[in-house]
This record gives structure tokens, C-alpha cells and sequence, in this order.
């Protein structure tokens, strides 16, 4: 079991991907005696080979048990969010996908989603240029992380104030750093502190309810950023928000 975060038995665990972090989060959760859902567009993702059941929409897990359900990812999770909230959710799916979901949770209400790209000049003004590792005007998106390009992370690195691959300095964690560069950019932010254990990054299910249901209450037009961001690495999209 990881070392950062406790999964109970009976806990609800839902991925957002099936591939290489989505099949070690159905590992995890087996070992822990959660109740594991794996959600991917693709029937014979890597998860497949350890899922108990492959399902075609939300049905009853059972502690201790991996289900596959093949479909899109915003639909499926926005329906769980509606009744049972996770304990973790773990976005695993290449890209930003959690940024994803609420750009498509947004869109499924009925708003206009565009890029936020051109903020990125303000955002970068306030974050380190040497942690920046891309920025995407075109889609709004910005990686950052204390660890160089073409460098990996130790395995299972618990040092917080130097890292051992680089030997870089860490004054602060980059989910502060995110929240520092977003939080006069744009009108609205939400940066979730992705929880490390054994490789994957999960983020509060209970977190991410509370989001919905906070945006849900705004009125466009807005600018938003979304972010996920452990102590060391973090992405960001930025969104622009008009209504009909």
C-alpha cells in the first residue's frame, strides 16, 4: 500500500484510463480491497487483462473487485458524481483528463468552452521558466515539474525539499506554485493536489464534486483554470466560458 495515502477496504476507486497507470491503479485497488473502476473507450485496454468484469454501464462492485466499463469517460463519471462519490479519483488517460471531463461537463450543460491560451503569457509571468517543460497556446495547456526533460523520478520518492535525480532545489510545492501563477490570470481556479501512492496520482472524489457543483453556480461569461498538480509536477488548462 502506498505510503502518502490509505485506500480502505470497500473504498471506491474510479480511473479515467485503462493503460499503464489505469492497469497499476487496478493492482492498487485490488490490493486494497477497494472497489475499482476502470473506465476506457478501448475493451482491450491493459486493464482488461486483471479486470474481473467488463461492463457496459455502472453496476455493483463488490470490494475487492476491478470492473472495466468501456465508454466515455464524462458521461460515466458524471452520472457516479450524481449518486456515490469516489474516495479517489485517478486521472490516468494520456493528456489532461480531468481537465477534459470538465471541459466536456461544462459543454454537456449546454456552455460554450473555448481555449484560455492567450492567458498563458500572464500565467507564465508568474511561474519559474525553468519548471515550465511546454506551454500550448493553441490548447490552453501548460505542464510544469521540477524534474528536467528526459530525467525520470526516483521510484517511490518521498524527499520533498531536493529532488535526488537532479539535485534541484524544491522551496515550494508546485501546486503552490500553480495556484500562485493562476490566481490574478483568470476570473475562477481550481488546482487539485493529486495524492501519490505507488506510482499513481489520485485526486479527492469528494473534491472534485464540490467543484462541479461550485462552477455549476456561476454565470458566464469566465475564464477558468483547472490544474492537477502533485508536489513536483503539475498540468493546467486554462478555458474561456461563455454561455449560449
Amino acid at each position: 500500500m502506498g505510503k502518502h495515502v490509505v485506500i480502505k477496504e470497500g473504498d471506491l476507486l474510479v480511473c479515467l484510463g485503462g493503460g499503464y497507470f489505469g492497469t497499476k491503479a487496478a493492482r492498487l485497488g485490488r490490493e486494497c480491497k477497494a472497489r475499482t473502476l476502470i473506465i476506457d473507450t478501448n475493451p482491450d485496454c491493459a486493464a482488461r487483462e486483471i479486470a474481473n468484469v467488463v461492463l457496459t454501464e455502472p453496476g455493483t462492485i463488490k470490494a475487492g473487485q476491478v470492473s472495466l466499463i468501456v465508454g466515455d469517460a464524462t458521461e460515466i463519471l458524471s452520472g457516479i458524481l450524481e449518486g456515490e462519490t469516489p474516495k479517489w479519483i485517478i486521472p490516468a488517460a494520456p493528456g489532461h483528463s480531468l481537465g477534459k471531463f470538465i471541459n466536456s461537463w461544462l459543454r454537456a450543460k449546454g456552455l460554450k468552452v473555448a481555449s484560455g491560451g492567450d492567458l498563458l503569457t500572464e500565467v507564465l509571468a508568474g511561474l519559474p521558466h525553468r519548471l515550465v517543460l511546454s506551454a500550448d497556446e493553441k490548447s490552453g495547456i501548460l505542464i510544469s515539474s521540477y524534474m528536467e526533460k528526459g530525467l525520470r523520478c526516483k521510484t517511490d520518492c518521498s524527499q520533498f525539499g531536493i529532488c535526488p535525480v537532479t539535485k534541484r532545489k524544491k522551496p515550494a510545492p508546485m501546486y503552490g506554485l500553480l495556484e500562485f501563477s493562476v490566481s490574478e490570470a483568470v476570473d475562477y481556479h481550481k488546482i487539485f493536489i493529486s495524492r501519490q501512492f505507488d506510482g499513481v496520482g489520485g485526486v479527492a472524489g469528494a473534491k472534485v464534486k464540490k467543484t462541479l457543483k461550485y462552477l455549476a453556480s456561476l454565470t458566464p461569461p469566465y475564464s477558468l483554470a483547472i490544474g492537477v498538480s502533485c508536489r513536483c509536477h503539475g498540468i493546467l488548462s486554462l478555458l474561456k466560458v461563455e454561455g449560449n
